[in-house]
């Protein structure tokens, strides 16, 4: 089903999905759209340690990700205003940003070395 302003490809990927598994996946691919993610089994038996460390660096990577999308605010704010005191604020959101993401990506690869 097309709700109106839905991207086109979401819906085709949601009706294939839906006709691989026999219309079981559609609650999948909704939660896979939006980028929640369902954990398996075969993830069920992680050590809860390394499980606890899994969470805290997806809500790492939440946060970075919305740090990201408020320096774009920003900046698309400053654009339709044509300021640049506002702009300089968006750069230093972005780089804070691009700060926290790389974070993220040291704490994923320590984890990984530490497995």
């Amino acid at each position: 089903m097309i709700v109106p302003g839905q991207d086109l490809q979401v819906c085709a990927f949601r009706a294939r999905c839906k006709e691989e598994n026999g219309g079981r996946s559609e609650e999948s691919a909704r939660r896979l759209v939006r980028g929640i993610h369902i954990p398996a089994r075969r993830y069920a038996a992680l050590d809860p340690e390394v499980r606890a460390a899994l969470e805290r660096l997806h809500k790492d990577d939440e946060e970075a990700r919305q740090a990201r999308d408020a320096a774009e605010a920003q900046f698309d704010e400053a654009d339709r205003r044509m300021s640049t005191s506002m702009a300089c604020t968006g750069a230093q959101m972005a780089i804070d940003a691009w700060e926290m993401r790389e974070k993220v990506i040291r704490k994923a690869e320590a984890l990984a070395r530490r497995k």
